[in-house]
Parts: C-alpha cells; structure tokens; sequence
C-alpha cells in the first residue's frame, strides 16, 4: 500500500502542474483540446490494480481524474481541476472537499518551467535532462521520450506520462482518444454526494 499512496501523491502533483497559469490567461497545457486517457496500474508483490481514466477539456483548463482501487473490493475517487477550484470526491463515503487553487498558480511568470516544477516536484531536473534522456520509445502509437533515473523509467508524450515504470510497480495508458466530446457533468459532483461546506 506505500506505493499506492505514493502513486497517489505523485497524481495529485501531477494535477497541480496543469493548474499553473497566468492572471489574465490561462496557457494551453495539451495541444489537443480534449481527450480521455485510461490508465492501468500493476504491482508485482500484491494482487491490487489501479484503473484511472484521466477526462480533459479546454486544453487542460477542464480535467477529472476518475479513480478506482480493486484490492479486497473497490474503492472509488475521483477528482476534479478547473480555473475554479479543485474537488475531491469520496464515491464510497459519499462525501466532496472543494478547494480553492492557491493564488501563486496565477501569478507564475516563466510557466514552463513552472509546470515541469509542479509536474515533476523535486524530481524536476532530476528527471528531464539530457543526462536521463534514454531515446524515443512508441506508447499506444505515440512517441515518447524516455527517461530514467534510478530504478524509474518515464515515457512523456504531450505533458502526459503514458507509462512509468519502478520497484514493482508499472503503470502504463492502455487508451487515448483526443479531441472528442466530453460531457459537463464530468466535471461536476455527481448527484447524491454531501459537499463540504467549508472552501479551504
């Protein structure tokens, strides 16, 4: 379960890298303007498998992350990013924390690097440079570049991480569609589930 939580923050990091913005405009953070990339996660010392289907809308200013956990039953999340705010969904608990996106995502002068910062955490220049660069690898038909450090390995296409790989443990996008419709209720609390009221 360590690495289901690292898993987890690592995500969460992930997501914060595509909030990065300017005050009055928000950059593009994919060149697509929407898309659904589904993901598979395998662990080689337990019997637990992550699915996450990443919803993107508006050229990443719109994201819903919809993640479930199958080990001794299921557990299900998702969570939601845009311009707004961020949510946090518990579907098993039935229960939403909304959180306001920290005022210094908007006020972020040199934003590439910022999103590799936020993308990336400490790992930043760690990960990305020429020292690590492993060559072009192909993912679902897309070219990758590949990365590695230490017992990780990274395939990054399109400010995606389409595969990554580490100590038992590989997570690999198993579908990618772009530029296809996706619905407004994604990026809503479903029906049936209690908000916090309280925006930290």
């Amino acid at each position: 379960m360590k690495n289901l939580r690292l898993l987890f923050l690592v995500q969460i990091g992930f997501f914060a890298f595509l909030f990065s913005a300017e005050k009055e405009e928000i950059s593009k953070i994919f060149q697509f303007k929407s898309g659904i990339v589904e993901y598979e996660v395998l662990y080689s010392d337990n019997p637990t498998i992550v699915k996450r289907t990443l919803y993107i809308d508006d050229y990443g200013k719109k994201l819903c992350m919809d993640y479930k956990i199958f080990s001794r039953g299921e557990k299900h999340f998702i969570y939601i990013f845009t311009e707004e705010g961020s949510i946090a969904i518990n579907m098993n608990m039935k229960y939403a924390v909304k959180r306001k996106n920290p005022k210094e995502l908007f006020d972020e002068e040199d934003l590439g690097e910022w999103f590799k910062e936020i993308l990336y955490g400490e790992r930043k220049n760690k990960i990305v440079n020429k020292n690590n660069f492993k060559g072009i690898d192909k993912v679902l038909e897309q070219e990758c570049e590949v990365y590695e450090v230490g017992n990780e390995r990274f395939w990054i296409w399109e400010n995606l991480i389409l595969k990554w790989e580490m100590s038992g443990r590989i997570q690999t996008a198993k579908k990618i569609q772009t530029n296809v419709s996706i619905p407004p209720k994604k990026f809503e609390v479903p029906k049936g589930i209690w908000v916090f009221p309280k925006i930290f």
